[in-house]
């Protein structure tokens, strides 16, 4: 196989499930394809396109990628030292990566912290549940005296959402004068979604705060707190399909592709570490 620019080549996820041969598509001279090569998944054969790029005038790419299930999803990457940077993908022959799973989180905890270091605090908000408002609540009240850092990190990995009136009490801490951080990070995934994602939109307009890790679920425009409003009888057995509405067509833009963020992470590190050595850097 006969590779003629640099960003050509073999791939493996950091996995090792796939095998792709990234090569330009003759019928587009902008568009490059990942064909399958080899896969340990049943559903994805070889010659099958499992990710399309295509170039940016600004050398960057938007990127199309096929999940397990051969479900589509954007993410905006660019190429650098052999790697694909905003997803997993890394050139053959390159120095072996330990793969990073972003949904295990450092505690079993609904909600958590750690002090990583005297200028650092790490947060876990892992549900926005109304049904444990009580809890929550709870957490942030024996939490916030202990946020004395310079640095805090709120990781809302896995958060599948619930309510604002589950976060507002941290929101408007960290928004005041008595929050002592002066870097605010958000590590966030695929898995955070709905309320959630309204989180980090409402953390994102603090100054402050940079978010980092992968686009997140993209449930917001129609799951946020949204009963549904249509209800259809068929004749099938009687039953009822209810449909919902579009509720929220301002978050139509994220809907299914997700909010992207500021920072993104490889799955080849621990995401934790990566934004510490990010703040580390960047002060």
């Amino acid at each position: 196989m006969k590779f003629t620019e640099d960003l050509e080549g073999v791939y493996n996820d950091v996995y090792q499930y796939y095998k792709v041969a990234l090569i330009k598509d003759a019928a587009n001279p902008n568009q490059y394809l990942g064909i399958i090569l080899s896969s340990k998944n049943g559903l994805w054969k070889n010659g099958q396109v499992k990710f399309i790029l295509k170039k940016n005038e600004d050398k960057s790419y938007d990127g199309f990628f096929y999940d397990d299930v051969h479900f589509a999803k954007y993410n905006k990457i660019s190429y650098n030292e052999n790697k694909l940077i905003g997803v997993e993908w890394i050139k053959e022959k390159q120095i072996k990566l330990e793969p990073v799973n972003p949904f295990i989180v450092p505690t079993k905890k609904k909600w958590d912290y750690q002090k990583l270091d005297e200028e650092t605090d790490y947060v876990y908000l892992g549900t926005l549940s109304g049904m444990l408002a009580y809890e929550s609540d709870t957490f942030y009240r024996e939490l916030i005296p202990k946020l004395k850092g310079k640095r805090l990190i709120v990781d809302v990995r896995n958060n599948t959402g619930g309510g604002e009136r589950s976060y507002n009490i941290f929101l408007n801490f960290v928004n005041s004068s008595a929050c002592a951080a002066k870097q605010i990070a958000v590590i966030q995934n695929t898995k955070c979604g709905s309320a959630g994602e309204h989180f980090i939109l409402a953390m994102r307009k603090n100054p402050l705060v940079k978010t980092f890790g992968e686009n997140s679920a993209g449930f917001m425009g129609y799951g946020y707190g949204n009963r549904s409003s249509i209800t259809v009888s068929t004749s099938c057995f009687n039953y009822i399909s209810e449909i919902t509405e579009n509720k929220y067509p301002a978050f139509k833009i994220y809907e299914t592709v997700g909010i992207p963020p500021d920072v993104k992470l490889l799955r080849d590190k621990d995401w934790i570490k990566q934004v510490v050595a990010y703040l580390d850097t960047n002060k």
